[in-house]
């Protein structure tokens, strides 16, 4: 898996313009890239940009990593579900629990038990495009 720069937001375009070299580098096709999607990706159509370029070149990506209302910027969690619903991929909401540093919002669960989902939780399972409503 390959991680993208800026903490895996990819801000700079970096791993998105250097993915296809990369991805053909690799003789058995098996790198998958990763895209942290926090507050550079705040709209849809920025979601949908980063989401749909790779898909459209064959690059094999999932969202690594995405909350919502984060310290650094408000993401469209909303976006970046539905966008990787819609195109086939993979999404996790960061984090399941035991975050620190003042982001504890972003736990999906209290205490690492799944009986007590915090709202982040419930939206990432309950909500539209959560996991709950996904095949």
């Amino acid at each position: 898996m390959v991680d993208a720069p800026n903490r895996g937001q990819d801000g700079s375009g970096t791993t998105r313009e250097n993915a296809p070299a990369v991805f053909a580098s690799d003789p058995d096709r098996n790198a998958v890239f990763s895209i942290h999607m926090y507050d550079v990706y705040d709209t849809v159509t920025e979601v949908e940009d980063h989401l749909g370029s790779s898909v459209d070149r064959g690059l094999p990506i999932v969202v690594g990593e995405f909350g919502y209302d984060h310290s650094d910027g408000n993401p469209d969690e909303d976006a970046v579900m539905a966008t990787a619903r819609q195109l086939g991929l993979a999404c996790q909401g960061w984090s399941w629990s035991g975050i620190g540093g003042g982001v504890e919002y972003l736990d999906l669960a209290a205490g690492f038990d799944a009986d007590r989902l915090g709202g982040s939780g419930e939206r990432r399972f309950h909500g539209p495009d959560g996991i709950r409503q996904t095949p």
